[in-house]
């Protein structure tokens, strides 16, 4: 198992859109999920894998725990700011940890953190070991992590 430090690498702003909120202006519960995605798709990017490259050769990172903490609101025309970072990564499976901050008047503050596995199916839709490449290249971007 490598484990990482808690520094977070990657920061994404997405501008909440009026899809993923509710009738009272909040974004709905089960979208900040879809948030954290896609963080987690910009995050692959700037460490420099092709996640689409991953999926073309049969593999896949699959969610198989996400715990999430709300705490406030994000609302429509807000922006999320989300911070993405692997916390270890085993044979089979990595740890992510995320978290969504708005800025109200100049200050951050933290609206949601998740905590989740996911676990890299193969071909046959089972679990494998994580490709040597995926490893190498996000243990990489870890090791130059610098608080974002």
């Amino acid at each position: 198992m490598q484990e990482f430090s808690p520094l977070f690498p990657h920061e994404t702003r997405i501008r909440i859109p009026m899809s993923m909120v509710d009738p009272g202006n909040v974004v709905y519960h089960s979208r900040y999920l879809d948030l954290y995605h896609e963080a987690r798709d910009r995050y692959m990017d700037a460490a420099g894998y092709d996640y689409g490259q991953l999926m073309d050769t049969g593999f896949h990172l699959a969610v198989v725990d996400a715990r999430v903490h709300f705490r406030r609101p994000v609302r429509y025309l807000e922006t999320a700011i989300i911070r993405t970072r692997i916390a270890c990564i085993r044979n089979r499976s990595m740890r992510v940890v995320q978290d969504i901050h708005k800025e109200i008047q100049g200050k951050r503050q933290l609206c949601n953190t998740v905590e989740m596995s996911l676990v890299c199916i193969g071909p046959r839709f089972t679990a494998t070991s994580i490709p040597q490449n995926l490893v190498d290249t996000l243990a990489r971007f870890q090791a130059q992590a610098k608080e974002v």
